[in-house]
């Protein structure tokens, strides 16, 4: 189950993709019985935010737009990976020292 949704990144400075630390996140309150958001604005929530409440055990996975139906659909779990002691975001495990969220769009 998840509890938030995350729809778009934004990234400290304005360098590629797979280089930058998250800065902040879109976040909107999932309802699980109809696999989409709540009917509420989205939050802008800091980074920090973020890891704070999946440390408390909240669940969170991204939420995107289909290139061919033009329809939302619930994507990866966003899990927090330790890298050389460092908290990074991601939807996948790697070695890779950078927060990654499939490519959600920027704002």
């Amino acid at each position: 189950m998840t509890d938030y949704v995350v729809t778009e990144v934004r990234f400290k400075d304005d360098n590629e993709y797979e280089s930058e630390e998250l800065f902040a996140v879109k976040v909107l309150a999932f309802n699980n019985y109809k696999k989409k958001p709540f009917d509420t604005r989205p939050l802008v929530w800091t980074r920090q935010q973020l890891i704070g409440a999946m440390l408390e055990g909240k669940k969170f996975s991204t939420y995107y737009k289909c290139e061919d139906s033009n329809k939302y659909k619930l994507g990866g779990k966003i899990q927090i990976y330790k890298v050389n002691n460092q908290n990074f975001i991601k939807t996948e495990k790697n070695d890779v020292e950078c927060d990654n969220l499939t490519n959600l769009p920027e704002f």
